[in-house]
């Protein structure tokens, strides 16, 4: 059986991920500080007659890497890594709260490099396994009031390019994704399954782009027509796209 590990995995997008890949004979190991909606997760998915497994670690700590991994270690090799787990606390960053921030820097980019490389000197990874990476659109426009955040993953994405080239010759995949905000919407219950809300849909599609993406070995993904839309025009139209992501703020991304 093949093994699909994902970090963030209580959240509803991560819960989305893990069915995916369930449901394509994977077993899951779900990675998230909330231990009641992990033992809920794992539930969930064993009741379905899906293998699942539940490491609760706080990703905003450095000092969770090292247990992580050595979980990790005794379970079987890992045919694919998603590091969904992704933080935002925006706001003017004159008056942010830099203990925060540095929070967001911590669970966006330093986690995953260092998981990553404990994987990678352990040989956690299986003989042609993949590594996802979640960046952002901010790659492609301004993301008012969350410029620590668009940092975080602008260094995740060209970490993940990197280690795209360096891996290949030992026959290790690296996907990076440019989600949008879709990535954050709220939906149903981890035990439940609605399947007629139709933001359960957009993720389950969400999921089943990356999944695809995945099988088919792709470098880089951005999932949704309009989503391509704003990596196209973001760059030329930077005023437009900044007042279009503006209303969301009031609901931040937290993923």
């Amino acid at each position: 059986m093949k093994h699909c590990v994902i970090t963030g995995a209580a959240t509803p997008f991560g819960r989305a991920l893990a069915r995916r890949f369930a449901q394509a004979g994977y077993s899951i190991t779900g990675i998230d500080d909330n231990a009641t909606q992990g033992e809920r997760f794992r539930s969930h998915l064993v009741a379905k007659g899906y293998t699942a497994s539940w490491i609760t670690a706080n990703l905003t700590l450095e000092s969770d890497v090292e247990p992580i991994l050595s979980q990790l270690r005794a379970k079987p090799a890992i045919n694919v890594c998603i590091h969904h787990a992704s933080l935002n606390k925006p706001g003017p960053f004159a008056q942010s709260d830099l203990k925060q921030q540095n929070s967001v820097l911590t669970v966006n980019f330093l986690v995953p490099v260092l998981l990553t490389n404990g994987l990678l000197d352990q040989g956690s990874l299986a003989d042609g396994g993949s590594l996802v990476f979640m960046a952002s659109l901010a790659h492609f426009t301004g993301y008012p009031g969350a410029a620590i955040y668009a940092a975080s993953k602008e260094g995740q994405a060209a970490y993940a390019r990197s280690l795209s080239v360096i891996l290949a010759r030992r026959n290790i995949h690296v996907l990076t994704v440019y989600a949008g905000l879709e990535r954050s919407l709220p939906t149903a219950l981890p035990d439940t399954d609605d399947d007629d809300d139709p933001q359960h849909k957009q993720l389950e599609r969400l999921a089943n782009a990356i999944y695809r993406a995945v099988q088919v070995r792709r470098r880089l993904l951005i999932p949704g027509f309009g989503n391509r839309l704003l990596a196209i025009f973001g760059p030329r139209l930077p005023g437009l796209m900044r007042w279009m992501l503006r209303s969301h703020l009031a609901d931040p991304p937290r993923a």
